[in-house]
């Protein structure tokens, strides 16, 4: 068994961190109970619009006040990028990037994926020099052994130093499937915790 103070513990070791999800409901459950145990900004980057949906509904309990939900579109997603940028360089803040699924349908064609992965290595090279995080979350699933979009079947964003965490749940508990280079370890998190 491991706590969502714990976990938050062990994202903040990785510079780079993938949540994968069986659901998006699970997704939305867990990042609204992570994101309150971080301590420092966090800047929430809503391309799918769920967590701010249910933030508004009072569906989930609303974040901290050192979250800041941000709603990236197509038309406003340079200067997002930008203004992220500026304050990863200035002080330590974790940045959620929710969802994959949605960002990745931002860039078409046959680039898409090199394009999606040029804007996460620029903003972790950057969150490095402050000593900041990247979370993002995706829905997915495994196919021939690989972790793949879902319903995309695009291939997750994948290297040896990003710790992955794949989330499904049973009857009590969210179990979680931690894993980067040669480490693989099982937690549980009750849900009513």
């Amino acid at each position: 068994m491991i706590t969502f103070s714990k976990l938050g513990e062990i994202v903040d070791d990785s510079l780079l961190n993938s949540l994968l999800f069986e659901n998006a409901q699970i997704k939305i459950r867990f990042l609204s109970r992570l994101v309150n145990e971080f301590k420092f900004p966090v800047v929430y980057l809503d391309f799918d619009l769920l967590f701010s949906g249910y933030v508004v509904s009072k569906t989930i309990e609303s974040p901290a006040d050192n979250i800041t939900i941000v709603k990236p579109t197509l038309g406003n997603l340079e200067n997002v990028i930008n203004e992220v940028i500026h304050q990863v360089v200035d002080k330590k803040t974790i940045v959620i990037i929710d969802s994959l699924n949605v960002l990745s349908n931002f860039f078409s064609g046959k680039d898409s994926g090199r394009i999606l992965n040029a804007y996460l290595m620029l903003l972790a090279s950057i969150s490095e020099q402050s000593n900041s995080r990247i979370i993002f979350s995706s829905v997915a699933k495994k196919k021939d052994g690989m972790w793949v979009l879902s319903p995309t079947n695009r291939h997750i964003v994948d290297s040896g130093k990003i710790l992955k965490i794949f989330v499904t749940e049973n009857s009590m508990d969210l179990v979680l499937e931690v894993t980067r280079e040669n480490y693989l370890r099982n937690f549980s998190v009750r849900k009513d915790s």
